[in-house]
């Protein structure tokens, strides 16, 4: 290898551990690179809140976190197929549902980033350009790499960047509101309670068709499926109504649950909601809420000891 090359080899390594990189452009996505774990006994799918509730580093057992934010269901029974050989015979897989998994579940959306995780075939409406377009990325960085980055990145080299939680109750309740607003503009809702109609009502039967089959497929396969509504901080838990859940939640959940695999709905769970210590926002929780409520998880499930 000549100088030159030896060089770029080694600035392209060197923008491989960046944060640009590796939270950015590739967000979620080093923990297939690396898996070589056999035998795994635990994993949670899901979207930001999957990526963000979970964490098992006190975890004495093989677990893993393969949530993908953003993500929906097509994208999770991808990963299951594509990472199942992984998994022990018997083990447990948590699915962490938004509240609005039922209106957006059965999307046929991938981030293009997950070409560098999943196979061709498991990517609806894949197209050869736009996996070369990523790995190209991958596999030559610093062609890509944004010279702005450089001082977020040397910044953050000098001292860590942590987020900040957000520390009292005007704050919860703005952010609170602030995600109400977003999801409802999302899904040209404006009213949680309403039967769904239009493009809503045909999106809600395809989730609940899908992730049957997914269910089914788990199940079928072995697994042991387990579906959560993560915690929310009160803020936010509150803005849904008995019925809103009903509406967009539980009914969505028992429709698909024919098999009877178990289902904890811990949106507002004591144990949680009201600790703003233990959130980051407040649909979010921190990384000392997040192992919490993993421990807590498992304990119920006689997955560990209580």
């Amino acid at each position: 290898m000549n100088l030159k090359s030896y060089a770029k080899k080694t600035i392209n390594d060197l923008v491989c551990q960046s944060y640009w990189y590796n939270n950015i452009m590739f967000k979620d996505c080093k923990k297939f690179w690396d898996l070589k774990t056999n035998n795994i006994e635990v994993v949670n799918l899901g979207s930001s809140s999957g990526t963000y509730d979970f964490d098992y580093s006190d975890i004495d057992i093989k677990s893993a976190n393969w949530a993908i934010a953003p993500q929906t269901l097509v994208g999770d029974w991808a990963v299951i197929k594509q990472y199942q050989k992984y998994l022990k015979p018997g083990a447990n897989i948590i699915f962490a549902l938004c509240p609005f998994t039922s209106l957006s579940g059965a999307a046929e959306y991938v981030e293009e980033r997950c070409y560098t995780i999943l196979d061709f075939e498991l990517i609806p409406h894949a197209h050869y350009i736009s996996k070369s377009k990523v790995m190209n990325v991958k596999n030559n960085p610093l062609q890509f790499y944004p010279l702005m980055q450089l001082k977020v990145d040397l910044a953050r080299k000098i001292k860590r960047n942590t987020s900040k939680n957000i520390k009292n109750d005007e704050q919860f309740s703005i952010d609170s509101q602030n995600w109400m607003q977003s999801w409802m503009r999302q899904f040209e809702l404006t009213d949680l309670s309403a039967t769904f109609t239009g493009r809503n009502k045909m999106e809600y039967d395809k989730s609940v068709a899908l992730f049957a089959e997914i269910i089914d497929y788990c199940l079928e396969n072995g697994f042991n499926p387990v579906v959560v509504i993560p915690p929310m901080h009160y803020s936010l838990a509150s803005r849904f109504s008995s019925s809103d859940r009903e509406n967009l939640i539980d009914s969505f959940v028992n429709k698909v649950n024919t098999r009877h695999v178990f289902y904890f709905n811990m949106m507002d769970d004591v144990e949680f909601t009201n600790d703003k210590s233990l959130f980051r926002n407040s649909y979010y929780l921190n990384e000392k809420g997040s192992k919490i409520f993993t421990s807590y998880l498992l304990a119920k499930l006689n997955i560990i000891d209580k």
